[in-house]
């Protein structure tokens, strides 16, 4: 081969190692992008959100505990929100109420902020899993993680629930998917869409998946405070009227 020959091959393999570089360093520059600011207060909208099942899939022996249950059920003394007591998740997001949600984003936290008994929840996104001896509480232990533009959060650890319709086990397992939508279709301009799936195979024959949106706030939005006594509720239940002295 002549030298000419040796230098435009050598020329090739410069090029095509230059090129490779510049591709391994896109796609590592890509997998470093920031994902979408989530940050905001964000209401509920019901136009495009599906609302719980009606006759969700209840196994036979838990369908056959709330039938049970209706027979003495009080509407003033058996809901949790009538004695100021948080639902809990799945609850806590499935509510339509006007009730607004403000998210504070980290880096490797993410801070969900409910109007509504003013519950806090945590997701964490530095690549825990969710521990074996989590203690069981009414929202969980939350953890997190990036998937393009999707914030994936898995839920476990949950405090069981028997209250009327709201049933909750120890194996209730759920996982959210938070996506960003923007552009001039949406009623803000920007709007979150929530996949919601909820597996309990204590409670339900088979999971349970829900699309819920939220609109964006603006940046003026705030959060308000959310109040609630047993003292009000109370009158509710005994029907007295009179006026409460811390009122």
């Amino acid at each position: 081969m002549s030298g000419h020959g040796r230098t435009r091959n050598g020329a090739r393999r410069n090029a095509c190692t230059r090129l490779l570089g510049v591709l391994a360093l896109c796609q590592f520059t890509c997998s470093l992008a920031a994902p979408p600011d989530l940050t905001g207060v964000w209401m509920p909208e019901t136009k495009r959100t599906q609302p719980f099942p009606r006759n969700p899939p209840y196994t036979d022996a838990v369908r056959a505990s709330i039938a049970e249950s209706r027979q003495t059920y009080d509407e003033h003394l058996d809901d949790l929100g009538r004695s100021c007591l948080p639902y809990g998740m799945p609850q806590q997001v499935l509510g339509t109420a006007a009730y607004p949600l403000e998210i504070i984003q980290r880096r490797d936290r993410i801070t969900m902020v409910h109007e509504l008994h003013m519950a806090i929840r945590r997701v964490f996104l530095d690549g825990r899993s969710i521990p074996a001896d989590a203690r069981p509480t009414r929202l969980g232990y939350s953890v997190g993680r990036w998937e393009g533009n999707t914030l994936v959060v898995e839920t476990a650890a949950l405090a069981p629930q028997q209250l009327g319709t709201q049933r909750r086990s120890p194996a209730m397992r759920i996982v959210e998917r938070y996506t960003l939508l923007e552009g001039p279709q949406e009623p803000t301009g920007k709007s979150l869409r929530l996949t919601i799936r909820i597996e309990d195979p204590e409670t339900y024959t088979q999971p349970i998946t829900l699309d819920k949106y939220y609109t964006w706030g603006s940046p003026r939005f705030e959060m308000g405070e959310y109040f609630c006594t047993e003292d009000l509720w109370n009158q509710l239940a005994t029907g007295n009227k009179s006026r409460i002295p811390w009122r």
